[in-house]
């Protein structure tokens, strides 16, 4: 899974590069002094002058700087982390685990980090106290030193670099590890302290001493004290993703899984059914089945007995309507007439109207209401309700809150309405080109004829005659000052500037201006135009001058035309531009059909109005406000935005999945959902809602549907498990909606996974077949012959690239995890004729945010043999049996089988070797789905 990772084994720069010093085979510098020749050539002295110079080492290194370690792995305070793997840190400098240390790499490609990252154990004998110079640590360990900690002479092996690929490049991460063997369930601190007794030395504040001992532990150290530049804590559990996985196995759920028996001889609330005798049948006959929201796929349901079923409905639909008001009969109960009748609730009544419960099949409120196992469900809606209730008045008044801004809303649209309408009145009586001018900032949204998708103001571009600068602010400031420098004629007064424009508006929708060009402003233009070409009544000839006018609007005049305008005159220009000689053309008129009607049929203003509350408040709908008026107060709408089904867990949690107690440890199964349940339930919720808020007196609909979600569902806010319960058809079935009548399938895993690994991915990926392999037939016939099966001609494989993904997910207690799919159980599980559907797998993937070294968990012992493939190596190849497994305490780069190549890499050569074989790939584990549901039948 993923790109192939690319490590190195060091790191060196600058001076340290040029160090004459080079470790041995393990990478260990000869003296932990760092020294190099520096020499001086001056141009009068033949020989250069040479000098010594000691640069920094590890005895140099008193404390790390804060942003030094950027990541550190564990994370700090994890718990239940898994004890095969190696704990690291990250710095943010690539050559830091390298920068002091005194040498250069030897021939062998090794050299030892002047940092190492070591790991105790909480307990008698482990103190870490603060040093009088903080933030450096002191760790002290009592004794056996040499025996807890990691080899020296082998850390080489544990310090490394990684090409990390980015959107900005390859960046290089350096990366310490701690090969500690950490026991499953213990307590551990992870501390970074130096490789060499100088830098122990001066980090403790001792000076140096001259014993001649490189490293700052060996083989047989006792007593010991670690300066500590970094520590962090956190505690190991019992396994890994990989060894959780594989516990993993296939079940089938029996016919039992989500059933339980539902004894009906004792009904209560009145349901007298003493002149029913069964005899020595009735313990027997009154027992129905009762299923929960998720039953086994082959579950099969107790027949309900007819002797029993036939009074017990009749009674219980006697009791129910008792209180309902039939139609035509004057003598039925009348709640005005008569003393109040007392029955227990029908559900869906609130919803659906007070209608009597009819007997015949299949309706839904009859199965909600007489049907046991349905009512019985209602009834564990309304004691979600009535221990939530105050939760969900509160909820409700809150939203109910957002209402006064929504009154406000309708207040302002009313008065806006009023008004407008006043003004609105007026329009009529003005000419199509007025009209075009005032409307301007609604043309874009006005289609110019009811038949044609285009606005106005495209269907005006669409035609050169019509510029879009028509309509622009600039035209209109062009056209008032034009007004303005009218000269009198004949002491007629200059022309109105609205007017004016209105004018120039008419030209342009008659056809008569011409386009010349497109860089204007008031100019004189020499006009280049083929013979006998009319603008507005007037020829225009090669060299003609002609008046343009509208600023940077591209609208070119005629004086003529201009003139033809009764009541106009001719305006005197008087803005001038470079001129420009530009190519009339002629035009034709646009065909606009009643423009008019349309602009003052779309600016009608209780239309918009009502378009504008509709767009500010979310849930309006017209028939809440028939016509174009304008409700004077909305009714809340209030939804509980929940999935539903965590309550009832709360409540009853073996109401979810009866007999889920029964599905043993590790176990991976496939189960489907169950519909009627679902709206039984949603029923119950909606029905005692509807009754708190009608004792409340809450403001609102009291037939809405405000619980319509059962499931939790994944990244889908506007999912629904039901439409609105008023909405539903009488002769519809229970379970017959958004619900039902298909089955969700739903893959249940009983396992700590999730708790230890809550990212773990679950999806469905499509299977097909193919012929096997040599090696795969072979095993395959042999499990055949063994299982007394035909040898197999093919196999299936997953198709990884096509997966799909949960509608839903939630939990069953502590363990059980479950996955819904929009997929039935037949097709989830294929057929298993190789010509058939090959069905679906199921994937459990892991998700994995940094990467993991370290080794499996031990399959067996066998240090003397080295695995084929890096994903089998395990705490087993370096240990002979059990106990010296748990002796141990780290890993050896040394085990015997250290020069067998182990797919192109050997352990413990180099860091980057070792890192390529310690490095854990990300977890896939595939179970198809025919192992995980029975057969039908």
């Amino acid at each position: 899974m993923g790109d192939p990772l690319t490590f190195q084994s060091w790191m060196t720069s600058g001076l340290s590069s040029a160090l004459p010093a080079r470790a041995d085979d393990s990478g260990l510098p000869p003296s932990a002094e760092a020294m190099i020749e520096a020499g001086l050539r001056l141009s009068n002295i033949p020989d250069p002058i040479m000098q010594t110079i000691a640069l920094r080492g590890p005895g140099d290194v008193l404390r790390l700087e804060a942003g030094t370690i950027t990541k550190c792995v564990p994370a700090p305070g994890a718990r239940d982390c898994a004890p095969n793997f190696f704990p690291y840190v990250e710095f943010s400098e690539p050559e830091l685990p390298w920068l002091y240390t005194p040498a250069r790499p030897g021939p062998s490609d090794r050299l030892i980090p002047w940092l190492s990252l070591i790991a105790v154990e909480e307990g008698p004998g482990i103190v870490l106290s603060p040093l009088s110079d903080p933030p450096v640590m002191r760790l002290s360990i009592a004794d056996g030193a040499g025996a807890i900690l990691h080899p020296l002479d082998q850390a080489y092996a544990w310090a490394h670099l990684q090409d990390v690929p980015g959107p900005y490049g390859t960046r290089r991460v350096a990366r310490l590890l701690c090969p500690a063997k950490l026991k499953p369930n213990a307590q551990y601190t992870i501390c970074l302290v130096p490789s060499f007794e100088a830098g122990r030395l001066a980090g403790l504040g001792r000076a140096p001493e001259t014993d001649g001992r490189l490293l700052s532990w060996e083989d047989g150290t006792g007593a010991l004290d670690l300066p500590v530049y970094h520590h962090w804590r956190f505690s190991t559990g019992s396994a890994d993703f990989e060894a959780l996985v594989r516990r993993l196995f296939p079940f089938e759920a029996d016919a039992s899984l989500g059933l339980n028996d539902l004894d009906l001889r004792y009904p209560r609330g009145g349901l007298n059914l003493k002149d029913l005798d069964l005899g020595h049948r009735a313990e027997k006959a009154a027992r129905v089945s009762f299923a929960g929201a998720l039953t086994s796929p082959v579950a099969k349901r107790r027949d309900w007995d007819e002797q029993h079923q036939r009074p017990f409905k009749t009674a219980l639909h006697n009791m129910l309507n008792a209180k309902v008001q039939k139609p035509g009969n004057r003598n039925s109960y009348s709640a005005l007439e008569h003393d109040p009748v007392i029955t227990p609730p029908t559900y869906g009544s609130w919803q659906a109207g007070p209608q009597p419960v009819e007997k015949p099949q299949p309706k839904w409120m009859d199965s909600a209401n007489t049907d046991p196992a349905q009512r019985a469900v209602s009834g564990l809606g309304t004691r979600v309700v009535r221990k939530h209730q105050e939760e969900f008045m509160g909820r409700a008044w809150a939203m109910l809150a957002k209402h006064d801004q929504i009154d406000a809303t309708l207040r302002h649209a009313r008065v806006a309405m009023s008004v407008g309408t006043r003004v609105h009145s007026r329009l009529g009586d003005l000419e199509q080109a007025d009209l075009i001018q005032i409307t301007t900032p609604i043309h874009k949204a006005v289609k110019a004829r009811p038949d044609k998708p285009a606005s106005v103001a495209e269907a005006l571009l669409s035609n050169a005659a019509i510029p879009d600068a028509v309509f622009s602010a600039t035209f209109r400031k062009v056209s008032v000052r034009a007004a303005k420098a009218v000269t009198p004629k004949r002491a007629k007064p200059a022309p109105n500037p609205v007017e004016l424009t209105a004018a120039v508006t008419s030209l342009c929708l008659s056809g008569q201006s011409q386009v010349l060009g497109d860089h204007y402003f008031s100019l004189t233009a020499n006009v280049m135009a083929p013979p006998d070409v009319t603008v507005g009544g007037t020829t225009l000839r090669s060299g003609a001058s002609i008046e343009m006018l509208a600023g940077q609007a591209k609208l070119p005049l005629d004086k003529g035309a201009l003139a033809a305008v009764p009541g106009m005159t001719v305006p005197r220009i008087t803005e001038r531009v470079r001129p420009k000689t530009h190519i009339a053309r002629s035009v034709a008129a646009p065909n606009l059909g009643d423009l008019k009607g349309r602009l003052l049929v779309e600016t009608e203003p209780a239309r918009l109005q009502q378009d504008r509350v509709f767009d500010r408040i979310g849930g309006l709908t017209p028939d809440m406000a028939p016509g174009f008026a304008i409700p004077r107060r909305v009714r809340a709408q209030i939804r509980f935005d929940e999935a539903s089904y965590a309550r009832l867990m709360r409540h009853d949690e073996r109401m979810i999945l009866p007999g889920a107690e029964t599905i043993p440890e590790d176990a991976v199964s496939v189960v489907e959902t169950n519909p009627a349940f679902v709206e039984s339930y949603l029923l119950g919720l909606n029905h005692e809602m509807s009754r708190e808020f009608a004792w409340r007196g809450f403001p609102t609909r009291l037939d809405a549907t405000w619980f319509d979600t059962f499931w939790d569902y994944v990244d889908d806010p506007d999912a629904r498990d039901i439409d609105p319960i008023a909405t539903w058809r009488r002769d519809r079935p229970l379970g017959g909606g958004k619900a039902g009548p298909g089955r969700d399938a739903v893959v249940l895993l009983k396992s700590e996974l999730f708790r230890r690994y809550p990212d773990t991915q679950v999806y469905l990926a499509p299977a097909e077949w193919r012929a096997p392999t040599k090696d795969e037939a072979r095993a395959m016939d042999a499990v055949n012959r063994r299982q007394g099966q035909p040898e197999g001609e093919a196999i299936r494989t997953a198709i990884l690239s096509k997966p799909l993904y949960p509608l839903f997910q939630g939990k069953i207690g502590p363990q059980i995890s479950f996955f819904g799919f929009d997929i039935d159980t037949d097709e989830l599980q294929g057929d298993p004729r190789p010509s058939k559907d090959a069905g679906w797998f199921v994937v459990f993937e892991q998700t994995v945010k940094e990467p993991q070294f370290g080794l499996d968990l031990p399959d067996g012992f066998s240090p003397d043999s080295a695995p084929r493939r890096a994903d089998n190596l395990h705490w087993g190849h370096f240990s002979a049996s059990l106990a010296e497994f748990e002796a141990m305490t780290f890993a050896s780069t040394a085990p015997l089988w250290k020069d067998t190549p182990i797919q192109g890499a050997r352990w413990g050569k180099t860091a980057a070797e070792t890192a390529r074989l310690a490095y854990q790939s990300p977890v896939r584990i595939l179970f198809h789905a025919s192992a995980l549901i029975a057969r039908r039948g």
